[in-house]
């Protein structure tokens, strides 16, 4: 520790009754008559001075200062003093992005290929040696930085380095025989219906099966990575925040900063550690709880709201809690939350220790801990492993056969009316062959009725759904088995997927507006609005009809605004988000819309005519709400602040973090 000070004229200074250090006075000893050596004119900070950490105590310390002047009758007298403590830590690791990228090619025939002169194009771009012979069932690793590649997987030698990188936001690989024809593409993306993890969250993208069709979402997966527990803990005296009113609830809140997963156990908050501790969370082992259910004394909601009790795969006779985020949590609903053992109450000084035994998953490795609110907060990086994915090597999700894959879903006419029967149509593909395709059909909720698919041309199969009473929403999938016997679904989670319908008798458009319906089941309108589930972020699957005739299957939709106006279903906001496949208008991954004051868009509209102001250019829909309660001429938040408008007002406009305020309500 190291002491300053501000004096006039001299000064001895104790710690504890034992001087530390003396100013502007003779050695020796001091008397109440002893003068100042000399003058000080304007004090200034003078020192530092170390203090002997042999004289400091446990708890409270006292500090005495003995003032003397230069002449018994000075005028003037000035004492100030500081206290300060240097805490020597590792310097953190610089971030840097990393460069790791590659992509695998492999022969999954039963000759040899010669592959000298082929090429990788559009995204990246390689030319493959000559005399580059892949056999039957080997691997060959292109990285971007090769060097890197060769220190992280030693026991892998990439083929060599290829230029450009691979777009976080999706791209297209193509690869390219020696005469310039393609031999086969890719064109992926980065969530909806292909794998979230692989983007950014820690794992590779895979191909399931190497014989299926890899243009299709459903044929990739996100590698499967293996992690280590670790133990996690901190101790943090809570000080008194800047705008402190009456808290009345006192919690532990948990929760990943993004969407993620990872197991977590043996959860502890122990007030004063050091002394006499006292443990304040009620269930943090899980043992008691069932398998495959929520944790009993936890509140876990929104986006956390599919976090279950499991067996630890480690140790199945441990039971974990199995932490899945869909999106970030915030510190309403989207997160875990405990209420503190035995009424116990989070005191301003008071010091508490938090800890938890946490293994990473998949995702996010960002673990947020707290008590609430904000007080012994932290945010903990959890480890991932140094490797991801298996180049070079089968993939981590393989297996023998996946069943069919699918594309083009659709059902005709978009808009039907009471009288019309809809047609589905949509193509299938298997290496093995199509067995049998069946359509799967339930209105308004109720059992699901199966009608079988016949061809309709190459690789596409239809059925018709009876016509429908007016208002009904009419839910279908599509379930398909191979000669192999192996089946699939499409949209992938089947009965739990959102392809939706609504039969509108004398739909017409709206001649001076664009028309946006969100439709969804009863029951999942019904969970939309339920008080509880009030501030929940977590995304509704939903079908979109835009315009009459563009169709929008199983994307998530979830209310907006404060807890003021998402009470009302007439007067909440909502916020689409869109496959990655298949934005909005081709580039909008989210829209978001406001009930409350379509004028706003008047001062919007001025703003982007005013050069160099920056803005963004939004629209009025004639919005028909899931619950059919409000809607009608409503404002559309389009781009937002999200990257389509950081790109295009500033340059390099997405580098950096974006902070979104948020006014906490407690």
């Amino acid at each position: 520790m190291a002491f300053r000070h501000v004096v006039d004229d001299g000064a001895v200074f104790y710690l504890n009754g034992v001087e530390f250090g003396r100013f502007n006075l003779p050695s020796g000893d001091i008397t109440y008559s002893t003068l100042a050596s000399a003058a000080v004119g304007d004090a200034i900070y003078e020192g530092p001075i170390a203090i002997p950490p042999a004289l400091l105590r446990q708890g409270t310390n006292t500090l005495a200062v003995e003032l003397h002047q230069q002449f018994t009758f000075s005028p003037d007298v000035v004492f100030g003093a500081e206290v300060s403590a240097l805490l020597e830590i590792e310097p953190a690791t610089e971030f840097r992005e990393s460069s790791e990228e590659w992509i695998e090619l492999y022969n999954r025939g039963a000759s040899a290929v010669d592959l000298s002169g082929w090429s990788l194009t559009d995204a990246v771009a390689f030319q493959i040696p000559e005399n580059t012979i892949v056999n039957p069932g080997e691997y060959i690793v292109i990285a971007r930085d090769a060097a890197q590649f060769a220190a992280q997987y030693p026991d892998v030698t990439p083929l060599g380095e290829f230029s450009g990188s691979l777009s976080d936001s999706g791209e297209q690989v193509t690869l390219r025989d020696a005469v310039g024809n393609v031999a086969d593409e890719v064109h992926y993306f980065d969530g909806g219906r292909w794998p979230e993890y692989a983007d950014g969250g820690g794992s590779s993208l895979e191909l399931r099966n190497p014989a299926a069709d890899n243009g299709s979402a459903e044929a990739w997966a996100s590698s499967v990575e293996q992690s280590d527990w670790q133990h996690v803990s901190y101790t943090m005296t809570v000080d008194p925040i800047v705008h402190d009113p009456p808290i009345n609830f006192h919690e532990f809140v948990m929760g990943l900063l993004s969407a993620g997963e990872i197991l977590i156990d043996n959860i502890s908050v122990l007030e004063n550690p050091d002394g006499e501790p006292i443990e304040l969370i009620q269930n943090g082992t899980f043992e008691s709880d069932a398998l495959n259910a929520p944790a009993d004394k936890w509140r876990i909601q929104g986006t956390h709201g599919t976090s279950r009790v499991v067996a630890d795969p480690d140790d199945p006779t441990n039971q974990v809690l199995h932490l899945r985020a869909d999106a970030r949590s915030s510190y309403l609903s989207n997160h875990a939350e405990t209420t503190l053992a035995n009424s116990a109450r989070v005191t301003v000084g008071q010091t508490y220790q938090i800890s938890s035994d946490a293994k990473w998953i998949g995702g996010s490795p960002q673990l947020h801990t707290e008590l609430y609110y904000k007080d012994a907060a932290r945010t903990t990086i959890l480890q991932q492993p140094s490797q991801s994915g298996t180049p070079g090597a089968p993939n981590s999700t393989l297996v023998a056969n996946l069943g069919p894959t699918y594309e083009q879903l659709q059902h005709q006419p978009v808009i039907p009316s009471s009288t019309d029967d809809v047609a589905i149509r949509v193509r299938a593909a298997d290496p093995n062959g199509i067995d049998q395709l069946t359509l799967f059909y339930s209105v308004n909720g109720g059992a699901f009725t199966s009608v079988p698919m016949l061809a309709d041309g190459a690789e596409y199969f239809t059925a018709s759904i009876p016509a429908q009473a007016n208002n009904r929403v009419v839910q279908f999938y599509v379930e398909g088995r191979d000669t192999a016997n192996a089946t699939s679904m499409f949209p992938s989670r089947g009965p739990e997927s959102r392809a939706l319908y609504k039969v509108i008798d004398n739909y017409a458009p709206d001649p001076s507006r664009h028309d946006f319906n969100i439709l969804m089941t009863p029951a999942d309108v019904n969970a939309l609005h339920l008080t509880t589930n009030m501030m929940n972020n977590d995304r509704q699957g939903s079908t979109v009809i835009y315009d009459g005739h563009e169709v929008f299957y199983d994307v998530g939709t979830r209310l907006r605004g404060s807890m003021f106006t998402r009470q009302s279903a007439a007067a909440t906001g909502y916020n689409v988000r869109f496959n990655a496949d298949q934005l909005f208008r081709g580039v909008h991954e989210t829209v978001a819309f406001d009930q409350n004051g379509e004028q706003e868009i008047l001062a919007k509209f001025i703003t982007t005519q005013s050069a160099h102001l920056g803005g963004t250019y939004d629209d009025v829909f004639r919005l028909s709400t899931p619950s059919g309660s409000g809607g009608g001429p409503t404002l559309a938040y389009l781009a937002r602040h999200d990257d389509v408008f950081l790109e295009e007002q500033f340059e390099n406009g997405t580098d950096g973090m974006l902070f979104k305020f948020e006014g906490i309500r407690v």
